[in-house]
């Protein structure tokens, strides 16, 4: 079970009834694309639904997301024009491939900024996109991050982060 279909489940917070009221946006998410982000995190994990008794998976799925992101990072150059910020970025993006990899699995991935300390790379699997432009890019999403408490007791931090309005808000 996603993280998503998780907090909708067990939590009640993010169901498409009382998104409106507790978040004050639309999750910008189909319900296909989010059963695609669930097959593909159980294809990784070797649970997909083909796999039963004598089905057991090949680990495939990581193969190939290895491969592409070899491709894709083996001659990347990228930079920020303020140095103090591509400093920081150049030592975060040291491991970019072993992320990359599980974006690429499941559809994307994000290089959230923390301060000046470096940047967290968060998966498909552990955000929201609340808002698309026209071109498709994201311009609001809820970052979820889940500390298991005990007991199957979880806190759940939400932080939305707005391009538009250039806020950045977290509840627990």
């Amino acid at each position: 079970m996603s993280l998503i279909n998780w907090i909708v489940n067990k939590m009640g917070i993010f169901n498409k009834q009382n998104i409106k009221q507790k978040l004050n946006t639309e999750i910008a998410l189909t319900n296909e694309e989010i059963s695609n982000i669930e097959l593909w995190y159980k294809m990784l994990v070797g649970n997909a639904p083909w796999c039963k008794k004598f089905v057991k998976s090949a680990g495939m799925e990581y193969a190939i997301c290895r491969e592409f992101s070899n491709c894709i990072t083996v001659e990347m150059d990228t930079y920020i024009s303020d140095e103090i910020l591509d400093n920081v970025y150049q030592e975060s993006i040291a491991n970019l491939n072993e992320y990359l990899q599980k974006g690429l699995a499941l559809g994307s991935c994000i290089l959230k900024p923390v301060g000046t300390e470096g940047v967290q790379f968060v998966d498909a699997y552990n955000f929201i996109p609340l808002r698309k432009d026209i071109k498709g890019q994201l311009t609001k999403v809820a970052f979820l991050d889940r500390k298991y408490i005990k007991d199957n007791n979880y806190l759940v931090r939400v932080e939305i982060h707005d391009i538009k309005e250039n806020v950045v808000d977290g509840w627990c």
